[in-house]
């Protein structure tokens, strides 16, 4: 059977904030939380992509998604579009941090630009949009941070060293975050996917294959944002049909 959109409904007026919005994962995130009653802010590097799913949303329910085209890596951005946000929704109850840099190469053939990059928009633009928002979260009435991590974490893949480096510095982060927050109301948590099914495939992922759809994760996130989930904080949820479950490589 396929997954089906999270039925879960969101509190009125819930303000979610999505990075790499653009991307498989961020744009089902973006629009699972949109269909569960959330106005959305999508962050993407990609500008003509953002106005097309931020046109999608707002012909569904009007004024509920704002985009913002960003580079998270500039100086001062995830202030910049926390605030942003702040001003065309009021508030930001929810941020999740899903940009990210796939790809890599061996590790003895990376530079020390190329290290920087992958850690700085993996890791570091996460940590600074988590900032941004815990402020405003904080002042408010709290809220939930997730970052969308990886199976990388804890299990090696071949040609990924920094990859798989800012997934588990994501994880280490959200444990020591969600301790610091706790006594404002903010949970942070880390959702781990496998590798994602392909656009093109007619069935979805048999049981064990280790294969994901992006909507399970969205479904997660939808979740744990929810008041279903207010007692879940500082820990790693593995959406990875089994694969960190079992010794195959």
């Amino acid at each position: 059977m396929s997954p089906q959109p999270a039925s879960y409904r969101l509190d009125t007026g819930t303000v979610a904030v999505v990075t790499g919005a653009a991307g498989r994962f961020g744009l089902c995130i973006a629009r699972t939380f949109h269909s569960a009653g959330a106005a959305v802010v999508l962050v993407d590097l990609d500008a003509g992509r953002l106005t097309e799913i931020t046109d999608e949303l707002n012909s569904i329910r009007p004024a509920s998604a704002t985009a913002i085209p960003a580079d998270l890596t500039a100086p001062a951005v995830a202030a910049g579009l926390v605030n942003t946000a702040v001003s065309a929704h009021g508030r930001v109850d929810v941020l999740v941090n899903c940009a990210g840099q796939l790809g890599g190469s061996h590790f003895l053939d990376y530079d020390e630009a190329a290290l920087r990059s992958m850690i700085d928009l993996n890791l570091t633009a996460a940590l600074l949009c988590s900032h941004a928002a815990a402020r405003v979260m904080a002042a408010g009435k709290g809220g939930t941070i997730l970052h969308i991590g990886s199976v990388g974490s804890v299990r090696g893949h071949a040609d990924a060293v920094p990859y798989d480096a800012s997934k588990g510095g994501l994880d280490a982060a959200a444990r020591a975050m969600a301790v610091d927050l706790a006594l404002h109301d903010i949970r942070v948590n880390v959702i781990a996917p496998s590798r994602p099914a392909t656009p093109e495939s007619a069935e979805p992922p048999a049981l064990g294959s280790g294969v994901v759809l992006p909507q399970d994760v969205a479904n997660l996130a939808v979740f744990l944002a929810s008041g279903h989930a207010v007692r879940i904080t500082g820990q790693v949820i593995f959406v990875d049909n089994g694969l960190t479950a079992t010794l195959r490589p």
